[in-house]
């Protein structure tokens, strides 16, 4: 998804289940907020929460939601929970309860929920993504390049 598709994905959820007030969310990316478009200069622009960068923002494919009390959830107390689509049938799982935003992740059909193991598979996650994304412009890159070669002995 692009960033202003994340974005407002994120928006019209807080709106729809009525928390806009209590979690913010910033347009601008490394405004501080709950959720925030995180980049370091020259780098990918990633969904972070508190300040924390979970994956690059090209990963999400959807934002899927629920709310209130007629749900299932994973911590107590929960009101809002946000499911991010990720590639492979992977999930990134924040849940809103008592004021706080809280994750865990959904990797290759585990669940992964100490903080710890969390950043761990998100490093490896990111990697793998962006080392396959990487090799996809390689290769879309030589293939323009032989098929511009090739246009150009022809003539």
């Amino acid at each position: 998804m692009t960033k202003d598709e994340v974005i407002n994905a994120f928006k019209e959820i807080l709106i729809k289940s009525g928390t806009e007030e209590v979690i913010s969310i910033s347009n601008d990316t490394n405004e501080l907020a709950d959720i925030m478009i995180y980049q370091v200069p020259g780098e990918l622009e990633y969904l972070a929460v508190y300040e924390k960068p979970l994956f690059p923002l090209y990963a999400i494919k959807n934002i899927l939601f629920k709310y209130g009390a007629d749900y299932t959830y994973n911590y107590t107390d929960t009101e809002l929970q946000f499911i991010i689509v990720l590639e492979n049938d992977n999930k990134y799982v924040i849940e809103y309860a008592n004021y706080e935003l809280t994750g865990f992740m959904l990797y290759n059909g585990k669940r992964i929920t100490e903080e710890v193991n969390i950043k761990a598979t998100l490093k490896k996650y990111n990697n793998i993504f962006i080392k396959r994304d990487n090799l996809e412009c390689l290769f879309q890159s030589m293939e323009a390049t032989v098929d511009e070669g090739y246009g150009n002995a022809m003539r």
